[in-house]
């Protein structure tokens, strides 16, 4: 395993996903509600699925592993930043949660087979 990749993995996502809600908080108009969600989650997928793809491309050696364990440490970082901050932050509905967590996982087996399909075809990025 290395850790060194899955900790930088780790913090890629947490940075993003910190910078898609960070966006969210400030730009949302209150009267979207549910639809806002669902494009919301949207963004998150396609964004995580770029970062997953990116580390799958430059991992050799048992990408899935390495991410599904990236994932672990980052909710680890985030449970502890929440309850850093929890004062601060309200708790979000559970179907908002439920469907950031569908996203991230969607996100993680699609951009890591698409890195990993890169990478075994040859495809980097400076050769495209």
């Amino acid at each position: 395993m290395n850790w060194n990749k899955i900790v930088k993995l780790a913090l890629a996502l947490f940075l993003a996903q910190f910078t898609i809600g960070l966006l969210e908080g400030a730009f949302m108009p209150p009267s979207l509600g549910g639809a806002w969600n669902i494009v919301s989650a949207a963004g998150s997928f396609v964004v995580c699925a770029a970062v997953f793809a990116y580390f799958a491309n430059n991992q050799p050696n048992k990408p899935f592993v390495h991410a599904w364990l990236a994932v672990l440490v980052c909710v680890v970082v985030a449970g502890v930043f929440v309850r850093v901050l929890a004062d601060w932050l309200e708790a979000a509905p559970w179907p908002v949660v439920m469907i950031e967590w569908i996203a991230l996982v969607l996100a993680l087996l699609v951009g890591t087979s698409i890195g990993s399909a890169r990478r075994l075809r040859g495809v980097n990025p400076a050769d495209a």
